[in-house]
């Protein structure tokens, strides 16, 4: 998760039960990093009703890799841009 410019949180290995929210192109949360008392933090909010037992996803809106190459999307939504 790219907080800023500087800071990017990668819980491949460790971390909150955030760490399973998937990508999706139309997610159903949406994630805001906000600072509070002088502290970044992430929040996700539900951006519709969601259904028991339905997937959490949020929009990665990922830029290029650090090879300027667009990363491919695989999501399946109906308005899935293929690309980041």
């Amino acid at each position: 998760f790219k907080v800023d410019d500087q800071h990017v949180i990668d819980a491949t290995f460790f971390g909150g039960k955030a760490r399973y929210l998937n990508h999706s192109c139309q997610a159903n949360c949406d994630a805001q990093t906000p600072v509070i008392n002088g502290q970044n933090h992430i929040l996700i909010f539900a951006k519709k009703n969601i259904m028991d037992g339905e997937e959490l996803t949020y929009n990665y809106q990922f830029g290029q890799d650090e090879d300027n190459q667009k990363l491919s999307c695989f999501c399946g939504a109906e308005n899935c841009k293929g690309q980041y």
